[in-house]
C-alpha cells in the first residue's frame, strides 16, 4: 500500500469508517483493509514465528510510497511488547475489535462471518474433499495488497497457504542447498535428517529463543 494509506489506514482497523472502503466492481464491502499478516492469535499466543524479513522499514519500498505492514488480533499492548523484545520497528497494527480479519479472510470462523478458506467457499472446500468443520475456526495467515486512489481504497490481491511461503521465511533459500529444508517429505528419501523445524513443527521457536 501507498505512505500515505498507511495512516489513514491504520485508524479504521480501530474505528468502523461511515461508507465502506471501494473495491473495484462493488461486489463486498470492506470496513478496513491494509496488508495483513496474522502471527498470533486474538490472546497474544504467537502460532507461529513472524516473518523474518519484517524487521525494520524497507527504504527501497517506501521510495516507491509503499509500506509493508503487519496486523494481529491480539491487543496492542501484547504487540508492542514483542516488537520491542525483537527490536523490530516496521509498523505492526492490531485488528483487535475490529472485522479486519473477517473481512479479509484471514481469520475464519462461521458464527461471525461466511466460511472462506484459501478462496474456497464452504461448498468448495467440501466439493474438494475438505468440509468445513468447527475445528479449522481460527486465524489463516494471509498477505493482501491494497491501492489508495485519492480517498478510495482498493483490495488488489490476496494470498493464503502455500501462496504465502516466499514472503515469509527462508523456505526459497533453503530449497537452494543441498540439505534443503530438512523436512521428511524431502526427497530423495533420507536426503537429511528431519529436525522438527517446519511450521509448528516442536523445535521451531522464536528468533530469539534458539540455543546459540
Amino acid at each position: 500500500m501507498t505512505q500515505a494509506a498507511g495512516a489513514h489506514l491504520a485508524a479504521r482497523l480501530r474505528v468502523r469508517p461511515a461508507r465502506p472502503l471501494a473495491r473495484p466492481g462493488g461486489h463486498r464491502r470492506a470496513s478496513s483493509a491494509v496488508g495483513s499478516h496474522v502471527c498470533c492469535d486474538r490472546r497474544g499466543r504467537h502460532r507461529k514465528s513472524p516473518p523474518n524479513y519484517l524487521k525494520g522499514r524497507d527504504e527501497h519500498d517506501d521510495v516507491r510510497n509503499t509500506t509493508l505492514v503487519a496486523v494481529t488480533r491480539a491487543p496492542y499492548a501484547t504487540l508492542a511488547a514483542f516488537r520491542a523484545r525483537m527490536g523490530w520497528n516496521f509498523p505492526w497494527y492490531s485488528s483487535e475489535g475490529s472485522d479486519f480479519n473477517y473481512d479479509f479472510h484471514a481469520t475464519v470462523d462461521d458464527r461471525v462471518a461466511p466460511v472462506q478458506i484459501f478462496h474456497r467457499t464452504e461448498s468448495e472446500l467440501a466439493e474438494a474433499g475438505t468440509p468445513w468443520s468447527e475445528s479449522m475456526r481460527g486465524d489463516w495467515p494471509g498477505i493482501s495488497a491494497f491501492l489508495r486512489v485519492g480517498d478510495e481504497v482498493f483490495h488488489t490481491y490476496s494470498t493464503f497457504g502455500r501462496g504465502i511461503e516466499e514472503f515469509h521465511n527462508g523456505y526459497p533459500y533453503l530449497d537452494l542447498t543441498a540439505l534443503g529444508r530438512q523436512e521428511a517429505w524431502e526427497e530423495p528419501t533420507g536426503r537429511a535428517v528431519p529436525l522438527g523445524l517446519h511450521v509448528g513443527g516442536p523445535a521451531m521457536r522464536l528468533p530469539d529463543a534458539y540455543d546459540a
